[in-house]
């Protein structure tokens, strides 16, 4: 996948074999582009049932990726406007924000328990659902 500037006439390359996946931010209308690779994981699918996960968050206008999460037992999305990044870490059951401007990521605190603690199966139990 790439990404094609017409007012500088180039293009960058954005998903690569080893970084497959990318989500485009604001339909495509915003240059923040999030990143997902799975891949330095993929062996740990056979003992572990599932794979990590590291974030990546791509500006098109800078041209810069940022890496913003590192073996996550999760999946990443863009808020609508791109302007954040949130997922939710099975390890400690709790969801992180990524603020895109602020180039930092916070633990989302609550009252309440994020997780099912009552998913009785051999694995990290799962959200309850999105935050959003």
């Amino acid at each position: 996948m790439a990404v094609l500037d017409i007012g500088s006439k180039s293009v960058t390359q954005v998903a690569t074999k080893d970084i497959p996946s990318a989500e485009f931010g604001d339909e495509g209308n915003s240059p923040i582009i999030l990143l997902e690779s799975s891949r330095p994981y993929q062996r740990a699918i056979v003992y572990e049932g599932s794979a990590y996960s590291d974030f990546y968050v791509f500006d098109t206008k800078a041209r810069l990726m940022l890496d913003i999460a590192t073996k996550v037992k999760g999946n990443a999305q863009l808020s609508p406007k791109a302007n954040y990044v949130y997922w939710f870490s099975a390890h400690d059951t709790t969801w992180f924000v990524y603020s895109v401007a602020a180039d930092s990521a916070l633990k989302v605190k609550g009252l309440t328990r994020f997780a099912d603690e009552e998913d009785d199966h051999p694995d990290y139990p799962s959200q309850y659902g999105s935050p959003g």
